[in-house]
């Protein structure tokens, strides 16, 4: 009997280890339908906190992208383009105050899909700092900004 008692702990602490180990494997982001989304989050946070520029709203649909941004810079800032994927889009040259934050529709930019396609986007501001006089300077971002089309 001793040996039957040894087997059935040796499987059950077998079984234990093995959904421990599927839990570790879910919260890493291996599963595909998890780690979408994880790559996701990452980059809505890496944006919310970029300078000068951050992203605090996407909505991308067609050719037509709408951000909000907010001035993360004690300066005044002049938007003067931004680039999306390669792409120069039309912008109109937007001001932002310290801290302010806007809505921008960028358009001409590569078409996104339809309605809940993936997207995975790189972005560059162009943009002039008003206070100090600096002209033409750029954020690219070293993070692609990932999301769903809308």
């Amino acid at each position: 009997m001793k040996k039957a008692q040894a087997s059935t702990e040796y499987l059950i602490i077998l079984a234990v280890v093995i959904i421990v180990a599927l839990i570790v494997v879910g919260v890493m982001g291996w599963f595909p339908s998890t780690s979408g989304s994880v790559k996701e989050q990452q980059s809505k946070t890496y944006w919310s906190t970029a300078t000068p520029f951050s992203i605090t709203d996407v909505k991308y649909s067609g050719t037509t992208l709408e951000l909000s941004l907010q001035n993360k810079m004690q300066d005044k800032l002049e938007l003067t383009g931004v680039t999306v994927a390669g792409t120069a889009g039309t912008v109109t040259d937007t001001n932002f105050t310290a801290g302010e934050t806007k809505a921008i529709t960028i358009t001409g930019v590569p078409s996104c899909g339809t309605a809940g396609d993936p997207y995975s986007i790189s972005l560059t501001f162009t943009y002039n700092n008003i206070d100090s006089g600096i002209s033409n300077n750029t954020q690219t971002g070293t993070q692609e900004y990932i999301g769903k089309c809308s």
